[in-house]
């Protein structure tokens, strides 16, 4: 093994891909999307985006570097041996070998797993951003409009996104300091103005109108609003017998009706817990859920209060889900714009979009559902909307559109129907058809399959068709992860041979004017790689629609043989001299 040999391979590829990724960072940093980026995503962006440009000409930049080692290189010490006895070929060669093996081998790993998940980083990166330009742009004109609570709640979700922001977070506590004012001024507006207001208006009443007052709230039974004015009207006239008899009666019938406050609270307790037990068991779970959750507010620690809130949480979670934990998936990163056919055995077609599904601790929640069903002659058989959902995981999956507030029962969410009805069971669910797993599968837009690792798209590619999509979109990206690392082997040995073939030919010394072709060596290189994979690619892509998979997939193997067998033959005819 010449060690020599592979140092110097080793040294000039180590060369190469330091000067590429460095040119794909400064490519970055000069093409970033800054009006599509937040500050604090711009340098992850640009060295996410790098790595991606590197792997994707990584194949070139390889076979460049390789075939610059062999032909420029070497020196005339690591050719002969002894007195112009020249060595044999496979002593220079056969410990580079490993190292392409090698090199193969983690350019597998890189564009199976680490290229998709970078890829997807790209796009996630965007999406925040965009999502959090909304969210700035909506708390100030908030701020502007003078609803520093709403501006509030804007500037927490743009922060969720954007946590480093010291800008925002200065700007977000300067509205906060700003609403704590407004709401201190309007409490102590609002106290003065009522007391003002009382004040005045019982100034300005003599004694028989407080009186004739205190009899108006008697004959209503309000005996509280009648003792009260009662005893003013005797107050400003001390000789008045009549206020004096009223204010007594009114007394009267407030201790005659009003238990002990021990015996008073014991019966409401009562009451509303009747009442939650008759709404649990006639199955109005989310009634017994808010009649539960009021009372544990006052009896923390009744037991019978604790097990039917329990049990009122556990049945509601079938049924509805919490806006709260909905609403706090919009800064969430997750998977956006999800299109599918949600196949049905009955013949009738039922299409599903999802804006934006995000997984929390909570459950997988979803924003922006629609979805449509229609028979076979085209028919609408119902056409809904829902602002969110959550999945529910039985025997089938499911998309609960129900959402409830956890304090104010007349907040409430469901979906609106634009056409059509179905079942009053199936109002507020949405059967799926395919697994939650898969669902970040079906994303709109053509860079979707690169997203996806080989296993995902192994995986659905044989279930595809049914959710609406082609399959040979996902064949075609099969077959180029399968390719890709067979040529990055072939091409780095064809290098070796070119390489090598060139440095023979000038075996005293090498011309100085080829030093002045590498610049401009990786740029044919690349388009010779280019045409190389797409010429592989058209012939076994035509034979993916001519046949199917399995034979387009057998015909890229049997290339890949050849080419492997081709490229080792004529590294094996390279000589020394």
């Amino acid at each position: 093994m010449n060690r020599y040999s592979l140092r110097k391979v080793v040294q000039t590829l180590f060369i190469f891909y330091t000067i590429f990724y460095l040119i794909f960072f400064f490519y970055s940093i000069l093409t970033a999307p800054a009006e599509r980026l937040i500050k604090s995503f711009t340098w992850s962006y640009i060295w996410t985006n790098s790595f991606v440009l590197f792997v994707d000409y990584l194949i070139p930049i390889t076979s460049s570097g390789v075939m610059t080692a062999f032909a420029l290189f070497f020196r005339m010490k690591d050719i002969y041996r002894g007195a112009g006895k020249v060595g044999a070929f496979y002593s220079l060669v056969s410990s580079n070998l490993i190292l392409f093996i090698f090199l193969s081998l983690a350019y597998t790993v890189l564009i199976m797993g680490f290229y998709p998940a970078a890829y997807y980083s790209l796009e996630r990166m965007i999406s925040q951003s965009r999502q959090a330009k909304i969210f700035l742009e909506s708390a100030q004109n908030e701020t502007d409009s003078g609803k520093y609570s709403s501006a509030l709640s804007y500037y927490d979700l743009y922060i969720a996104i954007d946590t480093k922001n010291t800008e925002i977070l200065e700007e977000r506590s300067e509205i906060q300091s700003k609403l704590y004012r407004r709401r201190e001024e309007e409490a102590l507006l609002s106290q003065t103005s009522k007391t003002e207001e009382s004040i005045s208006s019982l100034r300005d009443m003599n004694a028989y109108e407080l009186l004739e007052k205190a009899r108006e709230y008697y004959e209503r039974e309000d005996y509280y609003s009648a003792h009260y004015y009662a005893t003013l009207a005797r107050r400003m006239d001390s000789t008045d017998l009549e206020s004096r008899r009223i204010a007594a009666k009114a007394l009267e019938k407030i201790d005659s009706l009003e238990p002990t406050g021990s015996d008073k609270q014991a019966s409401e307790l009562y009451r509303r817990k009747r009442e939650g037990y008759e709404a649990f068991n006639s199955g109005n779970y989310i009634t017994a859920y808010y009649i539960f959750n009021e009372l544990q507010q006052d009896y923390p620690n009744d037991p019978d209060i604790i097990s039917y809130l329990s049990k009122s949480k556990g049945e509601i979670a079938q049924v509805s889900f919490y806006l709260d934990e909905a609403e706090k998936i919009d800064p969430l990163p997750g998977v956006e714009k999800i299109l599918f056919r949600n196949y049905r055995d009955d013949g009738s077609q039922e299409i599903v979009y999802i804006g934006k599904m995000v997984e929390t601790d909570e459950g997988i929640f979803f924003k922006n559902i629609e979805a449509i069903q229609f028979q076979p002659g085209g028919k609408v058989i119902y056409h809904l909307y829902a602002p969110h959902g959550k999945l529910i995981e039985d025997h089938e999956d499911y998309i609960n559109m129900a959402g409830i507030h956890r304090l104010n029962k007349d907040l409430r969410e469901s979906p609106v129907y634009y056409a059509g009805f179905r079942h009053s069971e199936l109002d507020n669910l949405l059967t799926l058809r395919v697994g939650a797993e898969n669902l970040g599968n079906f994303r709109v837009g053509v860079q979707t399959a690169k997203q996806m690792s080989l296993d995902d798209l192994w995986q659905i590619r044989k279930d595809i068709r049914k959710y609406g999509y082609i399959e040979e979109h996902l064949d075609r990206e099969i077959i180029v992860r399968i390719l890709y690392p067979f040529s990055f082997l072939i091409l780095s040995l064809l290098s070796v041979s070119i390489g090598w073939n060139y440095r023979t030919r000038h075996l005293t010394r090498t011309p100085l004017f080829s030093f002045l072709f590498i610049p401009i060596f990786p740029l044919i290189i690349t388009m010779l790689t280019s045409l190389f994979l797409s010429a592989q690619l058209v012939i076994v892509c035509f034979v993916l629609i001519k046949y199917d998979f399995a034979v387009s997939l057998t015909c890229l193997l049997i290339m890949q043989g050849a080419f492997l067998i081709m490229a080792l033959i004529i590294l094996a005819g390279q000589k020394s001299d």
